[in-house]
């Protein structure tokens, strides 16, 4: 297979060869393109995400400082903030 593709290339006058590096670059080119582009679409919605993140975190942060205090003691308190509890023994 490898044999057969250098005797197509050395059968090859040089301006046919210079025409189809010249194909196979411009077909390099456009993947590039389109690479970059989906790469700039990923990003930019990557920001807008960030953005929305940024407003719901200031929002959140908003409403529970509206939060009334409560007079409600926890029955135990939490510990390393995992949510569980430990068994009192």
């Amino acid at each position: 297979m490898l044999a057969e593709h250098g005797e197509e290339d050395s059968q090859k006058s040089p301006r046919q060869k210079i025409l189809a590096q010249r194909s196979r670059n411009r077909g390099l080119r456009e993947r590039i393109e389109e690479l970059e582009a989906q790469r700039d679409d990923a990003l930019g919605k990557l920001v807008v995400a960030e953005a929305h993140i940024v407003e719901l975190t200031i929002e959140n942060e908003r409403m529970r400082a509206e939060l009334p205090p409560t007079n409600v003691s926890p029955l135990r308190p939490a510990e390393g903030g995992n949510g569980r509890s430990k068994k009192l023994t």
